[in-house]
């Protein structure tokens, strides 16, 4: 496109929640006026991670990134040149990588993040993950961006992953009469080149066009399909045929998008509001799990101190007994001999005389042995009670603390 020329850019997105509990798409648009001239932000993530750390994820690199580039382009303040749009892309990825990364969530969130720079003059795309970037014109529909993924569909480059990532920026200039399309994996894993340039050529604009693309994608996968969003930039006027316009769903879920202009309130103005899906958080269902085990252990312990202290207390007590009745034996028979004593004085020899005269009441050393290892019983029961206490009482503390401030993987 010539220097002189200028763009200007009808906008249209869709989003749906497929048969997924959770909807861990988001997006954004966002469209400013630099220098007199109006520039689109625009783009797509798709987390994951787990319970509700992909929601998480997406949103929290989605804001981040249109936060930064917004400042960023705002507060130059003049003409916008090609370089520096590419090193604004770049430092918004980083941006939005750390705000994955500082989420305080369980599991490992992270998320895909695709989105361009629109000016009048040139696109500037940036790339990391699977969602993708297409280019529908005239002759067809042309996928700009290319996967980080493995030959299993496994993904080698995301954010949320490494404080150091890499992303692919691409730079060229805006073509006329076409869309500008980004979407996420549940888009065009269930619909082909062939699906997205029919519906966007058969629909009066690119709103419409994107409803159909993400019904016909969402018919396509069956009930268990992924979320599925679409949203598209169209430059110019693409050439379509004329077509009755797409309908939405109920089940459509429209997600935020800011702006720092004058847009419509909805890009669906037809489009029923959705239900919210109540779900429980990952945080409730900790709680659950750590409260349970929290009982549990404490009806263990409370188990364990009714059946060891009676036993112990009742071992005490006859212990105590069988010491007095050691005790008291020798005076009782001290006392029925005296009537016999003194007619055995004479006869009694020196050593036996000692040790008659020997104290009455002393325990008998003989039995010792069996006292000490009774003692010793006892006090290895009660070290064993204090052991099993401060054992399950480390569990519960560990419990607590998980659930408190729980860690990331």
């Amino acid at each position: 496109m010539s220097d002189s020329a200028t763009t200007a850019y009808a906008v249209g997105y869709y989003n749906h929640i497929g048969g997924r509990e959770l909807n861990e798409d988001d997006f954004f648009h966002l469209s400013l006026v630099v220098s007199g001239k109006q520039v689109h932000l625009a783009g797509v993530a798709d987390g994951m991670g787990g319970n509700d750390a992909g929601e998480a994820a997406s949103q929290a690199a989605v804001q981040a990134c249109q936060s930064f580039l917004a400042n960023a382009l705002v507060a130059k303040g003049k003409a916008l040149a090609p370089e520096f749009l590419a090193e604004c892309a770049r430092a918004a990825m980083r941006k939005a990588n750390a705000a994955v990364l500082a989420l305080d969530k369980g599991g490992s969130p992270g998320c895909t993040l695709t989105f361009g720079i629109f000016t009048d003059r040139h696109v500037v795309l940036c790339h990391a993950g699977d969602s993708r970037a297409y280019l529908c014109d005239g002759s067809g529909v042309r996928q700009l961006t290319e996967d980080h993924a493995d030959g299993n569909g496994a993904l080698t480059n995301r954010l949320g992953r490494w404080p150091e990532m890499d992303c692919d920026v691409l730079t060229h200039d805006v073509q006329a009469d076409a869309v500008y399309l980004f979407c996420s994996d549940g888009v065009y894993g269930n619909i082909g080149p062939s699906g997205i340039a029919g519906a966007f050529s058969s629909t009066p604009d690119v709103k419409q066009g994107c409803v159909k693309l993400v019904e016909t994608a969402r018919n396509n996968g069956g009930a268990g399909v992924d979320n599925l969003t679409a949203l598209a930039l169209e430059s110019g006027r693409l050439n379509r045929q004329a077509q009755p316009a797409a309908s939405a769903s109920s089940g459509t879920r429209i997600k935020r998008v800011a702006r720092a202009s004058a847009q419509p309130a909805s890009a669906m103005p037809d489009m029923p509001q959705p239900v919210a899906t109540p779900r429980k958080s990952a945080r409730d269902k900790r709680f659950m799990w750590v409260a349970g085990t929290v009982i549990a252990l404490l009806l263990l312990l409370i188990g364990l101190a009714v059946t060891l202290l009676p036993s112990s207390s009742g071992d005490g007590h006859a212990e105590q007994a069988a010491q007095s009745q050691d005790m008291n034996a020798p005076g009782a028979a001290a006392q029925a001999e005296d009537g016999a004593g003194a007619l055995q004085n004479a006869a009694t020899p020196p050593s036996a005389a000692a040790a008659a005269a020997a104290p009455q009441g002393e325990p008998n050393p003989a039995a010792s042995p069996q006292d000490s290892a009774s003692d010793a019983g006892g006090a290895f029961g009660s070290t064993a009670m204090l052991m099993i206490v401060a054992l399950i009482a480390l569990v519960a503390a560990g419990c607590i603390v998980y659930l408190l401030f729980p860690f990331r993987n």
